[in-house]
């Protein structure tokens, strides 16, 4: 009777042990399991992050997906599509001819700036150039300038961010310091490396000569007649053209050498109450193109023309009758010319560079296919 109760007590002591053994066994399991589900889920998110990799450097889907955006918004205004409808422009993108479309090939291009951007990175560093606490500095200065300027409050300016780049603002505040660091190699290895050449007089001339209105500047003296009323409704055909006989009139009595000064105050339609520019006068070079595109037509006439000229220039916003009172000749603006082609000439010298280092085994492009594949055009235009 002892035997057999020590045969069961030993029993359910064996039974004890083995029970502890296996809820280690257990807690090991869970663990490893655990584990692998972490990596597991780190793999799928890392492998979906990037785009390429350059030497072993990836180049991130944000990075990619803002250059890409940057590439499409070029690529619309030059093709003169960037006011159109979301569906007009889907139909030129994916469009085929020749085997690709224009999506793909934006793409593409897209993913050689992508390369250069992460050559450059990796040069700089080599360089010992790397984002510091004064490339930081800089960057957060540059984005409370751009929120100053807008006044947004954090939120907002985050959303304005979001809206206007397609990153959010941590992310575009890395491509900034990054770039800022791209910035800085370039400057260090001109220094180092480039040696400019002496720029002639026939080449400043002849820079000249190919694009003066790039250089040159106007100052003209202009009335103007409005094609709409109080209300912004347009005028109707027959007032419009008793303005343009108006137009006339004022333009004989400009060339009869009447004073210009007193003749904008009698018959220009131009409110100035809320300008410091004194009524019908203005100064014109290249930079008005990109401020008031709707006015070129004027600015041609003006940068065209030589001194004393006048005439009436029809817009779509009013009628203009203009006269230039002054123009720059090459002899003005001589060191503008020649400052221009100093700096080409630099960039060219330096792009010539990083097309070496873009041809460089070591600086190779791997694409992330799963990742490059899964950025359609319809992806895009959902973010």
């Amino acid at each position: 009777m002892d035997k057999k109760k020590k045969i069961e007590q030993g029993g359910k002591k064996k039974k004890l042990i083995r029970t502890k053994r296996e809820t280690m066994i257990i807690r090991v399991a869970t663990v490893l399991i655990i584990f692998v589900i972490a990596f597991l889920a780190w793999y799928m998110i890392d492998s979906r992050s990037y785009v390429a990799s350059v030497a072993g450097y990836r180049i991130k889907k944000f990075e990619y997906e803002f250059f890409l955006r940057q590439q499409v918004l070029k690529s619309e205004d030059d093709w003169g599509i960037s006011g159109k409808s979301d569906e007009e422009k889907e139909q030129y993108w994916l469009k085929t001819e020749g085997g690709q479309n224009p999506w793909e090939a934006a793409k593409n291009e897209t993913l050689n700036t992508s390369k250069k951007y992460m050559i450059q990175l990796i040069k700089a560093k080599e360089m010992g150039i790397t984002v510091d606490s004064s490339v930081k500095s800089e960057v957060n200065q540059t984005l409370l300038i751009y929120q100053q300027q807008l006044n947004l409050s954090d939120s907002d300016f985050a959303l304005w961010v979001k809206q206007s780049t397609g990153v959010t603002l941590d992310q575009y505040r890395r491509i900034l310091e990054n770039t800022k660091v791209n910035d800085k190699f370039r400057s260090e290895y001109l220094k180092q490396n480039y040696k400019p050449a002496g720029i002639t007089e026939d080449e400043i001339k002849a820079e000249y000569e190919s694009n003066p209105k790039l250089y040159d500047s106007a100052d003209i003296s202009y009335i103007w007649l409005s094609k709409y009323d109080e209300t912004g409704t347009t005028l109707s055909q027959e007032e419009i053209d008793a303005k343009m006989d108006m137009a006339g009139t004022i333009l004989e009595k400009i060339r009869n050498g009447e004073d210009m000064d007193k003749l904008i105050e009698t018959y220009t339609e131009e409110d100035t109450d809320d300008s410091d520019i004194p009524p019908g006068k203005l100064t014109v070079n290249s930079s008005a193109y990109l401020q008031f595109p709707y006015f070129g037509d004027l600015f041609d006439f003006a940068l065209e023309g030589k001194v004393g000229d006048s005439d009436i220039v029809d817009t779509d916003m009013g009628i203009f009758i203009v006269r230039i009172d002054d123009h720059t000749e090459l002899d003005d603006v001589r060191g503008s010319v020649k400052s221009y082609l100093e700096t080409s000439r630099e960039s060219e010298w330096y792009n010539s560079e990083l097309e070496k280092w873009s041809s460089e085994t070591r600086f190779n492009i791997i694409k992330n296919d799963a990742v490059y594949d899964s950025i359609t055009y319809e992806t895009y235009r959902k973010k």
